[in-house]
């Protein structure tokens, strides 16, 4: 095998390996369990300027009871930063997805028919 053809197996070898290395890597921070909340009003609110953008953001914390698939419940804390008045309002059911190791690494509103039955069971609505 010359070096021209050694050179581009080894490239493609990297690549790939550098492809499922970072798959890994992102499945590791952002994969978790599935929990379902009802919100209530935020219990702490901060605001956040950036004076280069001249824009105000603002923190909102949620707590509250969520519950997973099979109605387990847990204690959740997570936090949203958001534009001035486009907060979640209270009774939303938001999904949040909770890492062993980061906590609560995404959350998305969800409609009340989403909620999977034995969550709704257990007291979400």
């Amino acid at each position: 095998m010359n070096t021209y053809k050694l050179y581009h197996l080894n490239m493609i070898a990297t690549i790939i390996g550098v492809i499922i290395f970072s798959a890994f890597i992102i499945g590791y921070h952002y994969s978790g369990v599935d929990y379902y909340i009802k919100i209530d009003n935020p219990s702490k609110i901060s605001p956040i300027n950036f004076p280069i953008s001249n824009t105000l953001l603002i923190s909102y914390e949620y707590k509250g009871i969520a519950r997973d698939s099979s109605g387990k419940p847990r204690q959740m804390k997570f936090n949203t930063i958001q534009i001035k008045g486009t907060n979640l309002k209270s009774g939303e059911i938001i999904r949040l997805t909770y890492n062993k190791y980061y906590g609560v690494v995404r959350y998305k509103q969800i409609s009340r028919k989403s909620v999977p039955k034995k969550a709704r069971l257990k007291g979400i609505y």
